[in-house]
């Protein structure tokens, strides 16, 4: 994300001007899309405070697209960095999501295991670093 982006009043930024994914990994429209929801929920808030508003709910989509691409990223061992807490059970979740559509899982099946595999390492990671 861009640090200490300055917007003239009234103006608000969104997709790539809020910041810039690796086209590689196909994420920036669909962050865009969450943007623009995000958005959509604070302006039926009000207009009071949006831009704070705004940057907040902004501010987590980016985040958490961010986090899976550098994780992505970061799962060579010969890119340079530090590996950010519950990363390893995270790349080891998308390696295993990998693997099983390579072997013809259906969408149906690889949806569900998703949803038991989320929560698993969200409360791992959480637990982790409580």
């Amino acid at each position: 994300a861009r640090a200490g982006l300055q917007l003239r009043a009234g103006m608000l930024a969104i997709g790539d001007a809020l910041c810039s994914f690796n086209p590689a990994y196909g994420q920036g429209m669909s962050v865009a899309a969450f943007e623009t929801r995000a958005l959509g929920a604070c302006l039926r808030k009000g207009l009071e405070r949006l831009p704070e508003r705004y940057g907040r709910m902004a501010a987590r989509v980016v985040d958490q697209a961010w986090a899976l691409s550098a994780g992505e990223d970061l799962r060579h061992p010969e890119v340079k960095g530090r590996r950010p807490l519950g990363s390893a059970l995270i790349n080891a979740y998308i390696e295993r999501l990998h693997r099983a559509r390579l072997a013809g899982g259906s969408a149906a099946t690889l949806a569900s295991g998703l949803l038991a595999d989320c929560a698993n390492v969200l409360y791992t990671t959480l637990w982790a670093s409580a």
